[in-house]
């Protein structure tokens, strides 16, 4: 076994970080428990926020420990590469908040979330920075998409006008 988890109390709770729903709990007659798992990883979802957390096992001095990841199942599921795609993991969680923090557009949440997480993951292929915009790289990101999936005239100025709105809301909120 890859992993060996000994909780010596009679209950052991995994709560969400999110909400803090118990999502799995153990009791014991007061023995110990122990686990053993060849993963090193969990990935719950929670029924009460649909949030989708990751908690990891691992080895220290002090034993072995569970812990949770901060994961966000519509950000953290892309894999964001080159050099800026942290930076733009980052941007794309920004705008995540701002968008669902106001009501006015929480709308947009669902139509052009995706639209601009395309684009932010495109610029990080290419190790651009997604926080200063440049319409050059509007155009390729565009160009590129519409290259593998034809993209309608319409459609094309719907990606247009969600990657500027981006920009728009990114710099209102400073």
């Amino acid at each position: 076994m890859k992993h060996h988890l000994e909780w010596k109390e009679s209950t052991l709770n995994i709560r969400c970080w999110v909400c803090s729903e118990i999502l799995i709990s153990i009791s014991t007659d007061g023995s110990s428990m122990n686990f053993n798992s060849l993963t090193d990883s969990l990935e719950l979802g929670c029924p009460n926020c649909n949030s989708a957390l990751e908690y990891s096992m691992f080895e220290s001095e002090l034993g072995s420990i569970i812990t949770a990841h901060d994961w966000d199942s519509d950000v953290d599921r892309r894999d964001f590469e080159g050099e800026t795609g942290e930076v733009n993991r980052s941007l794309w969680r920004q705008y995540k908040s701002l968008l669902l923090d106001d009501e006015s557009t929480v709308k947009l949440f669902e139509k052009e979330f995706d639209i601009v997480g395309d684009y932010l993951e495109f610029l990080g292929e290419d190790g651009i920075d997604g926080s200063i915009k440049i319409d050059e790289n509007i155009d390729n990101c565009i160009k590129q998409y519409n290259k593998y999936n034809q993209l309608a005239k319409s459609r094309e100025q719907l990606y247009r006008r969600a990657i500027n709105r981006f920009y728009r809301i990114m710099k209102e909120s400073k």
